[in-house]
């Protein structure tokens, strides 16, 4: 990593040179003595470079500190899908900065699929929570909204009782001034809100609850689609939006491979199949094998399972309040960290994404660990 002295003692030459920081940071030594630093990036396979400003200690000039800052700042427009090179009008209001900031995380993938980034529901939970914002302060300049302003529209939430959409809505307004790059009013706001405690999804605990939840699903008598995609999640413990609009071109061999459209991060997804999940789905082929979709009952091809499916039968067999499909990724995170698999083949295989710089650029995907231990899972699951 660069340092002050290295920057100031840097010598002159004929040519323009670079001096390296980290992470995508380097400083270039012009002939004549002006020093810029630049941040180094990858944009749709390309390389490409932004400006960020040239080095010294007073504004409008950048220490080594700051453009650190600048730098960290660029790394979180990447990681959210933005072009770092894209500035925006401080002057702009709240409203038209909170329209741009939707308008372009939404399209992120749209030249390369056409498809919207975020699905119709988050797409409507988003603009009624930035509306409650425009409505108190949208008006303003970005640049003159007050955690005054951002604390009053957040209380009037929480006044109703909505703990947690006031603390997403908050999230939400933050993400706009961090897209502005201007001072992010919402901090101090984060403290004075009461705080919300979010509830797990219902799910068992202990060797002899998950013990006999196996074996009531084995147990269960009704359509027998409905089991093997029960048991298939119980093995797999994918999203519903993964498993229930699966289709059988994306199994090939024994790995699934998810598209991206179906992901949470609109990342294409493979999920290493265990002999157990193969068995479920040779048999499922035996009845849904002309159908579209993998779950689909043999009566009614091509048309999904509902998105409460599962869940009714899980109540139907007992388990009310007591374990959801939801659940079963509760169920094999606690039980596959008990069991000391790595910690990041596990956050990798239920699809989470990995914070800070090291998730944006580390691209490790720990088939190799996440194979066994898929395969492992499934053995303890069928041993209990």
């Amino acid at each position: 990593m660069l340092t002050d002295k290295q920057i100031r003692n840097a010598k002159l030459k004929n040519k323009p040179y670079k001096l390296p920081d980290n992470e995508g940071l380097y400083i270039r030594i012009n002939p004549k003595g002006k020093k810029v630093f630049f941040f180094r990036f990858e944009w749709h396979g390309k390389d490409a470079t932004a400006p960020i400003g040239e080095y010294g200690d007073n504004e409008p000039k950048y220490s080594l500190v700051k453009a650190r800052e600048k730098r960290d700042y660029y790394l979180n427009k990447l990681a959210n899908g933005f072009d770092p090179r894209q500035e925006v009008d401080k002057n702009s209001t709240f409203s038209q900065i909170a329209d741009d900031w939707f308008n372009a995380m939404n399209s992120t993938d749209k030249d390369k699929t056409g498809v919207d980034f975020w699905a119709k529901k988050t797409q409507t939970n988003y603009k009624t929570r930035l509306n409650y914002a425009k409505q108190g302060f949208g008006h303003k300049p970005i640049s003159e909204v007050t955690s005054e302003d951002v604390l009053k529209v957040c209380r009037k939430i929480e006044l109703r009782g909505k703990r947690s959409a006031s603390q997403r809505t908050l999230r939400l307004i933050s993400n706009v001034f961090d897209y502005a790059f201007v001072y992010d009013v919402t901090k101090p706001v984060s403290r004075a809100l009461l705080p919300h405690t979010p509830k797990n999804y219902p799910h068992v605990e202990g060797e002899d609850n998950i013990r006999k939840l196996r074996d009531d699903i084995n147990n269960y008598g009704g359509e027998i689609e409905t089991k093997l995609a029960l048991k298939f999640v119980f093995y797999n413990f994918p999203r519903q939006k993964m498993w229930r609009l699966a289709e059988w071109n994306e199994i090939k061999d024994d790995m699934w491979h998810v598209p991206k459209e179906r992901m949470k991060n609109r990342k294409p997804f493979v999920v290493p199949l265990a002999k157990q999940s193969i068995e479920i789905l040779n048999t499922m082929r035996e009845l849904t094998g002309d159908s579209k979709y993998i779950f689909s009952y043999g009566y009614k091809l091509n048309k999904p399972f509902s998105d409460s499916t599962l869940g009714r039968v899980l109540e139907r067999i007992g388990y009310k309040d007591k374990q959801c499909p939801h659940g079963l990724r509760h169920v094999a995170s606690t039980t596959l960290n008990r069991l000391k698999y790595d910690k990041d083949a596990i956050e990798l295989q239920l699809a989470h994404v990995i914070g800070s710089t090291r998730g944006v650029y580390n691209k490790y995907d720990a088939m190799d660990l996440r194979t066994p231990m898929m395969q492992g899972y499934a053995d303890w699951l069928d041993g209990l």
